[in-house]
């Protein structure tokens, strides 16, 4: 049950210069079955500051990863939970190599019976910082996933129940906020960001400053810095190269195109630009990506080279679960 479709790898006659817009960043649109969750396991390097209309509970498998929601950044190791909020930006950083998460998505249409939006924050670090009502949470999300590996695809009353028994748990474990000015001034500062974060996203070929961006914005330019930096987790120049490079990245994998049509078309001044911004991020030159890309795909997955990696539920994902205690 993957939330969105994995994009699928282009012919060089079929592709062009371009990169999809839904390619990892900005909003994202979630669907459902008729259990109205999704839940997976993923194994990634990097996810660039993105929102979508489902929340999300979180729970660290292996390694580590550095998630930054909500204007905070949190460190989580194996076993640590986090429940991120409907579109509130977030982003992800995987700290230790072959890091591996598992999601539960929930529809909004689960909380229509609330007649108000449910904003709970909570995050536990570890599995060694757990306090009973942690553990209580950790129980019922394994008993939830044991359940989708014994069960079809088709809803029930016991899945349903803890669907609900999950949430349940989130809201007595966290902090629910009900000051509804304090959550009105947040979501207007963060559209404001999402609006800059999807102006970018498709202007990021062209010359962009953070001077345009504030005056489009009609505020200051350090108070636009500052909040940007608040609420994305990146300063300007940090997200517009970031946004650049994945884009690149795209087209190396997915393309044949000379690196220097694709520097220009990323937005970098000339293609010594994009080499050297790819040896800071990766460690190598476009060229080595493109051939390690293409000796991953024929020898198995590189959590480096590759931007995601969706893996379906099974028994081995319960035993990461159970193995701490």
């Amino acid at each position: 049950m993957f939330p969105f479709s994995v994009t699928k790898r282009l012919n060089q006659h079929q592709a062009e210069l371009t990169v999809p817009h839904h390619e990892g960043h900005g909003y994202e649109l979630v669907t459902f079955d008729k259990e109205k969750i999704n839940i997976f396991a993923a194994q990634f390097h990097s996810c660039e500051p993105h929102w979508h209309n489902a929340s999300e509970f979180i729970y660290v498998l292996q390694g580590g990863f550095a998630i930054t929601v909500n204007r905070n950044v949190m460190k989580l190791t194996a076993g640590g939970m986090l429940y991120i909020n409907q579109d509130e930006i977030h982003s992800l950083d995987a700290t230790e190599p072959n890091s591996m998460l598992l999601t539960v998505q929930f529809s909004a249409g689960l909380f229509d019976d609330l007649h108000h939006e449910l904003i709970i924050h909570y995050c536990v670090n570890s599995i060694s910082d757990y306090n009973d009502k942690d553990r209580q949470l950790r129980a019922t999300f394994i008993s939830l996933v044991k359940d989708c590996l014994s069960c079809s695809d088709t809803a029930s009353f016991h899945k349903m129940s803890l669907i609900y028994m999950l949430l349940a748990e989130l809201e007595n474990a966290g902090e629910t906020i009900d000051d509804l000015a304090q959550v009105s001034i947040r979501k207007k500062d963060e559209q404001l960001i999402k609006e800059c974060i999807e102006y970018i996203n498709q202007h990021y070929s062209e010359e962009i400053n953070l001077t345009q961006l504030a005056e489009r914005a009609g505020v200051s330019y350090h108070y636009f810095s500052r909040l940007f930096k608040k609420i994305s987790g990146y300063n300007f120049k940090e997200y517009l190269t970031y946004v650049r490079i994945n884009k690149a990245r795209f087209l190396l994998k997915n393309t044949q195109f000379p690196i220097t049509d694709i520097s220009h078309s990323c937005g970098f001044s000339e293609h010594k630009h994009l080499i050297s911004v790819f040896r800071k991020y990766y460690l190598m030159t476009p060229t080595e990506f493109r051939k390690s890309y293409a000796s991953e795909n024929q020898e198995g997955f590189n959590a480096l080279a590759s931007d995601v990696r969706y893996i379906e539920l099974s028994p081995d994902l319960l035993n990461k679960i159970m193995k701490y205690h």
